[in-house]
């Protein structure tokens, strides 16, 4: 059996359509801002975050106490990556952070200690 082209038919389901995707487009629309705008947040430092010392040699920290474990962010931007690496060692109290992990060059894991005054290397 042979379908004839139904003109009327095709016209209501392809008008049926449109509704559904303006609201598709809508919303990808306003997802797509979202993202823009969540990419462009940016970092502070910390209060005393400029005097924290950053080290990848672990007899720096000789003589230092570890007082927390830096994990990677999910979705941090790179571009801030040393200085929240910087706020999270002043978040743990610490004054020096000893990096074990880099992503393109900039910190992203590591661990905070709190070493007496003199004690450490000078930052990076």
């Amino acid at each position: 059996m042979i379908r004839q082209f139904d003109s009327e038919s095709f016209t209501v389901r392809r008008n049926g359509l449109r509704p559904a995707v303006s609201r598709l487009c809508g919303a990808l629309t306003i997802i797509a801002c979202l993202l823009a705008v969540v990419g462009c947040v940016t970092v502070v430092s910390a209060p005393g975050a400029d005097q924290v010392r950053l080290t990848e040699n672990p007899a720096a920290v000789v003589g230092c106490a570890p007082v927390g474990n830096i994990q990677p962010l999910p979705n941090a931007p790179a571009s801030s990556a040393r200085i929240m690496f910087r706020n999270r060692v002043i978040g743990f109290g610490g004054n020096t952070g000893l990096i074990t992990r880099y992503f393109f060059a900039e910190p992203i894991e590591g661990i905070a200690y709190r070493c007496p005054s003199g004690n450490g290397t000078a930052a990076k």
